[in-house]
This record gives structure tokens, sequence and C-alpha cells, in this order.
């Protein structure tokens, strides 16, 4: 299955990829609460709680030509899932919501392959 967007409903983009923040993902604006599922199939590698991302989950994907991938979700208002847990695209993982420094309820979607940021719309189409 292609991957998903992690928010299935009137995507707006706010802040993109890279530019003068060097931002390393895609903000993508919902409402608090709007579920948020994983972009594709993978385990859940990590839970957690930072200062910049607020609650957030990230799953490692299968590896692709020896690239290995993982999402970052962020900013989430609540966490429905567990380390270990495997995920697809029909996966609700939490909640959008406003934790962390953000700007405004919103989900903060990064993809990485080999431990470094790349553009989101790479992986998916909105």
């Amino acid at each position: 299955m292609a991957p998903q967007p992690p928010v299935r409903t009137h995507v707006t983009i706010g802040g993109e990829f890279g530019g003068k923040r060097n931002h390393r993902g895609l903000d993508l604006f919902a409402l608090r609460g709007m579920p948020v599922h994983a972009s594709f199939f993978g385990r859940v590698l990590e839970v957690g709680f930072s200062d910049t991302y607020g609650h957030y989950v990230i799953v490692k994907h299968r590896s692709l030509r020896k690239v290995k991938r993982k999402t970052l979700y962020g900013h989430l208002d609540t966490v429905t899932t567990k380390v270990g847990r495997y995920v697809n695209s029909n996966s609700t993982i939490g909640g959008a919501g406003d934790s962390g420094e953000a700007t405004g309820v919103h989900l903060h979607f990064g993809t990485y392959e080999n431990e470094r940021a790349v553009d989101p719309l790479t992986w998916i189409t909105l």
C-alpha cells in the first residue's frame, strides 16, 4: 500500500520543509484531537515528550534498498499507541494538538532516511 497522509481531511500545509528556518518536516494544520494515522506500515519505535515536539511518536519502517526509514509525528494532544506495536496506514496513533513548541494546533510530520531529514512530500501526496 502506498504511503498515506497522516491527517486525512482537508489538509492545509503550514510550515514547509527546509527554508530559512531549516524546518525538518511538514506542518499540517488540523483540529484538536483529529486522528493522526501512521503514514504506512511499520513498528512504533518511540513514544515520548520533548520540549520541541511535545508528545510525539516515531515509527520505524521497513528498509528499502539499505535505506533505513522513520516517520515522526509531533505536537500530539494524545498518544494512542505503544512502543513495539505494529501499525499501518489505517492505524490511529494519536490526536493532533499543540504540545511542545507549537504556534497552534497542527501535526509536525517528519520523514527520515538513514537518520537524515528528507522532504515528506517525496513520500506522500496530499
